[in-house]
């Protein structure tokens, strides 16, 4: 696999900095600890538009005409795409907001907060739904393609499944370090959802991804590397679901072919910097973007070979190579 690893390059101000891609995969936009929420045009943009959005800003996500961000403003607030102009706010909490995901339509977002409470929220009717039960401050949220779970990430060591409808937890396992404070997270344990179906759960588990079907919430596989001696701390599926990236708080990225169950790419930050955001382009080709905790941005290229096959309901993995189900990786 001729992966390249692109030059990084300073983004914002020391510190926690978050990574999204736009809908077509044409533009980057970062957010950072100096408050600026910025829109690349590639990494190779020497002047990105840039926004000051707050104090802090933790997370950011791009759906059709908008992004929102959460930041130390106890909110989640829309914003023009790509003219950056307020439009309204999301969800509001009592502490910052530190991750959000938000679904392929684009009518729900779900964020979590230090506050510990997670919100879905439907962006057309307001409604909010609230998730309590962490005790601990909220380190990542993905939300099911189909909008009936939600899976989240906690300082109190915990990755939860919670049901939307009930807004109670229905499986838990403890698989994140221990901590008081999201700032003092050395992994943030952030779940992913196959797309289309979210029939597979990835969880990092230390130095190991380990997916779970849906449902039965058995574990299926467990991905590694033998040259990774740190934890993994964000997962992230392809967007062909075929693929799985993740990357560790030792500046590790790996990708693995799931057919095979096979490690297709591995590459490490030139300094050993913990990545704590990391996005597939979703054009599907190949692209990774991802962010350092100095507040740098690097993209890795061409980390798929081409752009495989995507099945219609993701129960069965594509590729040119193979066809295999996951009953196959039991």
């Amino acid at each position: 696999m001729n992966a390249r690893k692109r030059p990084m390059r300073y983004a914002h101000s020391d510190g926690h900095t978050d990574v999204c891609y736009t809908n077509n995969g044409k533009y980057i936009l970062t957010c950072g600890i100096d408050g600026d929420v910025r829109i690349w045009a590639g990494l190779e943009d020497d002047d990105p538009a840039s926004h000051c959005v707050g104090e802090q800003a933790f997370a950011v996500v791009h759906k059709n005409d908008h992004y929102y961000v959460g930041t130390d403003n106890n909110n989640v607030q829309a914003y023009t795409f790509p003219e950056s102009d307020r439009d309204g706010i999301i969800s509001r909490f009592t502490a910052a907001v530190t991750h959000i995901d938000i679904s392929s339509d684009g009518k729900t977002i779900v964020a979590g907060s230090s506050d510990t409470e997670i919100h879905v929220s439907n962006i057309g009717t307001s409604k909010t739904t609230i998730l309590t039960g962490h005790r601990a401050p909220i380190l990542g949220v993905a939300l099911d393609p189909k909008d009936k779970y939600v899976a989240s990430s906690s300082c109190d060591g915990t990755v939860r499944v919670w049901s939307i409808d009930d807004t109670q937890t229905i499986m838990s396992w403890n698989c994140v370090p221990v901590c008081n404070a999201f700032f003092a997270a050395k992994c943030l344990g952030r779940p992913s959802w196959q797309p289309k179906t979210g029939r597979y759960l990835a969880v990092p588990h230390g130095r190991e991804i380990q997916a779970y079907e849906r449902g039965t919430w058995n574990k299926i596989l467990s991905l590694s590397h033998d040259q990774v001696k740190q934890d993994f701390s964000i997962s992230a599926f392809s967007p062909c679901g075929n693929y799985l990236a993740g990357c560790t708080s030792g500046g590790d990225i790996c990708v693995w072919n799931l057919n095979l169950q096979t490690c297709i790419m591995s590459t490490r930050h030139d300094k050993g910097y913990s990545i704590c955001g990391l996005a597939w382009n979703p054009s599907g080709n190949g692209e990774i973007a991802y962010c350092d905790v100095m507040g740098q941005l690097g993209t890795v290229e061409d980390c798929i070979a081409c752009a495989p096959a995507i099945s219609q309901d993701n129960s069965t993995f594509i590729t040119q190579e193979k066809t295999m189900t996951m009953d196959d990786l039991r």
